[in-house]
């Protein structure tokens, strides 16, 4: 998927297909968590590939921008913009 180019329509996370392993895990989560079935499978076997409608950009989809694709992504391959832009945080603190 090298030569397929980063989405970055949405206004809220981008979409970078090389780094897809095609694990389904946004898509279920945006059919079971959401409701909203925006995100499927397209094409078969080393083809498949996950897309928002047919040949659409996520702006043009029915992505309601919920997030629930983007937490359950296990290789940042969709990431928060200002996770990109600010950086992964370095430490936690716990608080009462």
């Amino acid at each position: 998927f090298k030569w397929m180019e980063k989405d970055e329509s949405n206004p809220y996370f981008t979409y970078d297909p090389s780094k897809c392993i095609v694990c389904s895990r946004c898509v279920r989560a945006c059919e079971e968590v959401q409701g909203t079935f925006a995100l499927t499978i397209e094409g078969r076997g080393f083809e498949s590939r996950v897309s928002p409608g047919m040949h659409q950009l996520f702006i043009d989809s029915e992505c309601v921008s919920c997030g629930a694709c983007v937490q359950a992504c296990p290789t940042a391959t969709l990431s928060e913009k200002s996770v990109i832009k600010i950086g992964q945080p370095e430490h936690s603190v716990v608080t009462t």
